[in-house]
């Protein structure tokens, strides 16, 4: 629980990517819980324990810990313990980090963070203690501002990725139709450029949608080396994470160029056939756009921010409309559809599309 009530903390904080490791038991490779903050790796550890313990023993625990954030190539400790630390103590343990960025989170710095309306939830789920009238008025105010502000953040987010993949989009274009005007070109006349070439994914390719991966994954723990690249390892999508419960199993690493090659020519294929299409027609094609990709999986992460990136800016090319977040908002809905898809019903997946146009 004190791993959970620390995950807790780390989102009010406003850390992103908060991921507990084995709260209810395990081993954890010395990392309860990793999470982001300001783009870097960061791992906390929990030290809670049930009789008031020396300083010695929390220095042991905190050097301990700091030997396991960097044995996980963290950058940063969070390290939290539920006992009053005074301000040598604290610079005490900061000079023993050996180099990482460190938080400490002693009993105060905790108790002013779940006195704070944003923390109520938390102070009564995990220390039983109740919201007077007053404060529930608090807390569900301080819930309705988080929730518009993550709207806000969201949408500015989302226009910024937006706009760096248009123009990714928009340049490749343009290098395909001056790779595509004939020696003549100067003689054709208007009419004469093939249909759809101005639009971006009428001529989408495998190098645009490495760019796009870069793109997304700009601002996410992704290694370098892995953005903008197909993956070279085997990969397992498993249900509830369990690999011992596989749902799909993409094709081997090996075969990711030339399947992805195969994806973008039935793509660009079918492209001039959809322009004049009826929109039913038009909605089922973005939803084996969509679903092929994701079969293949080409990227070792990502590939489902990539994939949505791709089918969206399709539906702005053929239908004029984008498609809003509320497509895979609902996962059972989501991954329902894709299983469906799976078995060859692609039904679900359209309507999922069809109800998310804007």
């Amino acid at each position: 629980m004190s791993e959970r009530l620390s995950a807790g903390i780390l989102h009010l904080e406003r850390y992103e990517s908060v991921d507990p490791q084995h709260p209810l038991g395990g081993r954890d490779g010395g990392k309860d819980i990793i999470f982001a903050k300001e783009s870097e790796r960061w791992i906390a550890a929990c030290f809670f324990p049930p009789t008031e313990p020396s300083f010695a023993d929390i220095k042991t625990k905190f050097q301990g810990d700091v030997k396991g954030v960097k044995a996980n190539e963290g950058r940063g400790i969070a390290f939290f313990v539920n006992q009053h630390l005074t301000v040598s103590e604290r610079n005490e343990l900061l000079a023993l980090s050996d180099g990482l960025k460190a938080e400490i989170y002693h009993v105060e710095r905790m108790r002013g963070i779940l006195d704070d309306p944003r923390g109520y939830g938390l102070r009564l789920e995990y220390l039983g203690i109740t919201m007077r009238r007053e404060e529930q008025v608090a807390f569900f105010s301080a819930l309705n501002y988080d929730v518009t502000r993550k709207l806000l953040d969201n949408e500015q987010r989302f226009n910024t990725l937006e706009g760096k993949v248009d123009l990714i989009l928009k340049r490749t274009t343009e290098l395909h139709r001056s790779q595509a005007l004939p020696p003549s070109s100067l003689s054709v006349q208007p009419g004469d450029t093939p249909v759809g070439i101005e639009m971006p994914t009428a001529t989408l390719s495998v190098g645009t949608i490495c760019w796009v991966h870069r793109m997304v994954t700009e601002n996410m723990q992704t290694p370098e080396s892995a953005r903008g690249r197909f993956r070279s390892v085997q990969v397992i999508i498993a249900a509830n994470g369990e690999p011992k419960e596989p749902f799909h199993m993409p094709p081997s690493p090996e075969e990711v160029v030339k399947l992805m090659r195969e994806y973008v020519k039935w793509w660009t294929d079918l492209y001039p056939n959809l322009q004049l299409a009826e929109k039913s027609t038009v909605i089922d094609a973005l939803a084996q756009l969509h679903h092929r990709f994701l079969l293949i999986h080409p990227f070792v992460d990502a590939n489902g921010r990539v994939a949505r990136v791709i089918v969206d800016q399709a539906a702005r090319d053929l239908l004029n409309m984008r498609i809003g977040l509320e497509m895979s908002t609902d996962k059972r809905l989501y991954f329902g559809a894709l299983e469906a898809a799976d078995r060859g019903d692609i039904r679900p997946l359209a309507q999922l599309i069809a109800a998310s146009l804007q």
